[in-house]
Protein backbone atom coordinates (compact mmCIF):
# COMPACT_ATOMS: atom_id res chain seq x y z
CA UNK A 1 0.00 0.00 0.00
CA UNK A 2 1.38 3.39 -0.96
CA UNK A 3 0.59 5.34 2.19
CA UNK A 4 1.26 8.72 0.65
CA UNK A 5 -1.26 8.18 -2.16
CA UNK A 6 -3.45 5.71 -0.27
CA UNK A 7 -3.39 3.34 -3.25
CA UNK A 8 -2.34 -0.27 -3.54
CA UNK A 9 1.11 -0.74 -5.00
CA UNK A 10 2.50 -3.95 -6.47
CA UNK A 11 6.19 -4.72 -6.73
CA UNK A 12 7.55 -7.49 -8.89
CA UNK A 13 11.16 -8.53 -8.50
CA UNK A 14 12.75 -10.12 -11.53
CA UNK A 15 16.28 -11.16 -12.28
CA UNK A 16 17.99 -8.68 -14.52
CA UNK A 17 21.48 -10.18 -14.37
CA UNK A 18 20.96 -12.31 -17.43
CA UNK A 19 22.36 -15.37 -15.63
CA UNK A 20 20.62 -18.68 -15.94
CA UNK A 21 19.84 -20.83 -12.90
CA UNK A 22 22.74 -23.11 -13.88
CA UNK A 23 25.15 -20.17 -14.00
CA UNK A 24 23.96 -18.94 -10.62
CA UNK A 25 24.41 -22.41 -9.09
CA UNK A 26 27.90 -22.68 -10.64
CA UNK A 27 28.83 -19.28 -9.13
CA UNK A 28 27.57 -20.42 -5.72
CA UNK A 29 29.61 -23.64 -5.92
CA UNK A 30 32.72 -21.70 -6.97
CA UNK A 31 32.26 -19.37 -4.00
CA UNK A 32 31.94 -22.34 -1.64
CA UNK A 33 35.04 -23.99 -3.12
CA UNK A 34 37.13 -20.85 -2.66
CA UNK A 35 35.72 -19.76 0.71
CA UNK A 36 38.80 -20.84 2.68
CA UNK A 37 41.15 -19.17 0.22
CA UNK A 38 39.02 -16.01 0.30
CA UNK A 39 39.09 -16.01 4.11
CA UNK A 40 42.89 -16.28 4.14
CA UNK A 41 43.18 -13.44 1.65
CA UNK A 42 40.74 -11.32 3.67
CA UNK A 43 42.77 -11.92 6.85
CA UNK A 44 46.03 -11.08 5.07
CA UNK A 45 44.63 -7.81 3.76
CA UNK A 46 43.34 -6.89 7.23
CA UNK A 47 46.73 -7.74 8.76
CA UNK A 48 48.48 -5.55 6.19
CA UNK A 49 46.06 -2.67 6.73
CA UNK A 50 46.50 -2.83 10.52
CA UNK A 51 50.29 -2.91 10.22
CA UNK A 52 50.34 0.05 7.83
CA UNK A 53 47.99 1.99 10.09
CA UNK A 54 50.22 1.29 13.09
CA UNK A 55 53.28 2.48 11.13
CA UNK A 56 51.48 5.69 10.26
CA UNK A 57 50.38 6.26 13.86
CA UNK A 58 53.88 5.74 15.23
CA UNK A 59 55.40 7.98 12.57
CA UNK A 60 52.89 10.69 13.41
CA UNK A 61 53.67 10.34 17.14
CA UNK A 62 57.40 10.64 16.48
CA UNK A 63 56.84 13.71 14.34
CA UNK A 64 54.57 15.32 16.93
CA UNK A 65 57.11 14.60 19.68
CA UNK A 66 59.47 16.91 17.83
CA UNK A 67 62.47 17.85 19.92
CA UNK A 68 61.17 16.00 22.99
CA UNK A 69 63.00 13.01 21.55
CA UNK A 70 66.58 12.81 20.33
CA UNK A 71 67.27 11.45 16.86
CA UNK A 72 68.99 8.50 18.58
CA UNK A 73 65.63 7.64 20.16
CA UNK A 74 63.73 7.93 16.88
CA UNK A 75 66.17 6.11 14.58
CA UNK A 76 65.61 2.53 15.87
CA UNK A 77 61.85 3.01 15.62
CA UNK A 78 62.07 4.47 12.12
CA UNK A 79 64.32 1.55 11.10
CA UNK A 80 61.70 -0.92 12.38
CA UNK A 81 58.93 0.98 10.56
CA UNK A 82 60.93 0.50 7.36
CA UNK A 83 61.25 -3.22 8.13
CA UNK A 84 57.48 -3.50 8.59
CA UNK A 85 56.88 -1.74 5.29
CA UNK A 86 59.33 -4.11 3.62
CA UNK A 87 57.53 -7.10 5.16
CA UNK A 88 54.23 -5.73 3.85
CA UNK A 89 55.51 -6.23 0.30
CA UNK A 90 55.22 -9.98 0.88
CA UNK A 91 52.20 -12.08 1.72
CA UNK A 92 54.01 -13.78 4.61
CA UNK A 93 51.84 -13.21 7.68
CA UNK A 94 54.49 -14.51 10.11
CA UNK A 95 57.06 -12.13 8.63
CA UNK A 96 54.63 -9.21 9.01
CA UNK A 97 53.78 -10.22 12.59
CA UNK A 98 57.46 -10.48 13.53
CA UNK A 99 58.25 -7.09 12.01
CA UNK A 100 55.30 -5.44 13.79
CA UNK A 101 56.33 -7.01 17.10
CA UNK A 102 59.91 -5.75 16.66
CA UNK A 103 58.61 -2.28 15.82
CA UNK A 104 56.44 -2.24 18.95
CA UNK A 105 59.41 -3.28 21.11
CA UNK A 106 61.53 -0.52 19.60
CA UNK A 107 58.73 1.97 20.25
CA UNK A 108 58.24 1.03 23.95
CA UNK A 109 61.23 3.06 25.23
CA UNK A 110 59.98 6.08 23.29
CA UNK A 111 56.56 5.82 24.89
CA UNK A 112 58.22 5.53 28.30
CA UNK A 113 60.19 8.71 27.66
CA UNK A 114 57.16 10.61 26.45
CA UNK A 115 54.82 9.35 29.20
CA UNK A 116 56.90 8.39 32.25
CA UNK A 117 55.23 6.48 35.08
CA UNK A 118 54.23 8.37 38.21
CA UNK A 119 55.73 7.77 41.65
CA UNK A 120 53.33 4.93 42.41
CA UNK A 121 54.08 3.18 39.12
CA UNK A 122 50.80 4.28 37.57
CA UNK A 123 50.85 6.03 34.26
CA UNK A 124 50.85 9.80 34.44
CA UNK A 125 48.46 10.23 31.52
CA UNK A 126 46.41 13.37 31.73
CA UNK A 127 43.44 14.43 29.60
CA UNK A 128 45.61 16.99 27.85
CA UNK A 129 47.79 14.14 26.53
CA UNK A 130 44.93 13.02 24.30
CA UNK A 131 43.03 14.52 21.39
CA UNK A 132 39.78 13.29 22.95
CA UNK A 133 40.25 15.46 26.04
CA UNK A 134 37.55 17.84 24.86
CA UNK A 135 35.07 15.11 24.04
CA UNK A 136 32.37 15.11 26.74
CA UNK A 137 31.91 11.35 26.33
CA UNK A 138 35.37 10.84 27.81
CA UNK A 139 35.29 13.60 30.45
CA UNK A 140 33.98 11.26 33.15
CA UNK A 141 36.61 8.65 32.32
CA UNK A 142 39.43 11.20 32.69
CA UNK A 143 37.91 12.52 35.89
CA UNK A 144 37.82 8.97 37.25
CA UNK A 145 41.43 8.31 36.18
CA UNK A 146 42.63 11.52 37.81
CA UNK A 147 40.91 10.72 41.11
CA UNK A 148 42.33 7.17 41.10
CA UNK A 149 45.86 8.50 40.57
CA UNK A 150 45.38 11.09 43.31
CA UNK A 151 44.21 8.36 45.68
CA UNK A 152 47.16 6.13 44.81
CA UNK A 153 45.12 3.57 42.89
CA UNK A 154 46.45 2.32 39.57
Amino acid sequence: MDKALNKPANITITSSSGLSKEEIEKAKKDAELHAEEDEKRFNLVNKKNQAESLCNSIERALKEAGDKLADDDKKPVNDKISEVREALKSDDVSKIDAAVEAMNKAYEPVVTKLYPAGANGASSFKPEDFEMKNDPRFAEMFKSMSSQQANGAG
